[in-house]
């Protein structure tokens, strides 16, 4: 049919395809985020831990363990007064995360191109429910924009997106070597 030809012909035009894919994923990624809003006021072992972290009385790390850095703790321990109560807590920290998905594809979009955004959008789509729920896309998005960074040869703005990504989680401290890394070398990278 003419239309099915259109179609065909619109998208094989470079970056027709990847940019359509980029926004049909992320069309995908908004009725999984209003799932979560609803999920995020349930009990939920994850979010009922970040507003214990959030609320209890004392020093962390001194009057109680905390199992996360310096930022996570501290961003729950703002956040937790600030929303009030546990529902609206856990609206938060997925409404930060919905966030911190989107820098993630605008991260990789600036570092690889839109290819590697709707990649990324695409193949988050099985698993996004649970990163809703929880903070590992915060660490993430810092971590990615900081390698795009590093891939555009901004190394100042590399390493304080490493070392903030490793204020959340610790991982992202694993690719500070990267900075060592020569700017020839860096283009195949």
């Amino acid at each position: 049919s003419p239309s099915g030809m259109t179609f065909s012909v619109a998208l094989s035009k470079p970056g027709r395809l990847a940019s359509w894919l980029l926004w049909a994923s992320l069309a995908v990624h908004v009725p999984i985020a209003v799932v979560a809003v609803g999920k995020s006021k349930l009990p939920n072992a994850d979010l009922d831990n970040y507003y214990d972290i959030g609320t209890r009385a004392g020093r962390p790390y001194v009057d109680f363990p905390v199992e996360f850095p310096v930022a996570t703790t501290e961003t729950f321990r703002t956040l937790a007064p600030i929303a009030g109560d546990r529902e609206q807590f856990g609206v938060s920290l997925v409404i930060l995360s919905v966030a911190a998905d989107v820098a993630i594809a605008l991260a990789l979009g600036w570092g690889w191109g839109i290819e590697a955004a709707a990649c990324y959008a695409f193949i988050v789509i099985p698993l996004i429910d649970l990163f809703f729920l929880r903070m590992d896309l915060w660490p993430t998005a810092l971590a990615t924009f900081a390698a795009a960074a590093w891939r555009r040869e901004r190394p100042v703005l590399a390493a304080i997106g490493w070392v903030a990504g490793a204020a959340f989680k610790l991982w992202p401290l694993m690719f500070l070597p990267l900075l060592l890394v020569s700017p020839g070398a860096r283009r195949r990278i």
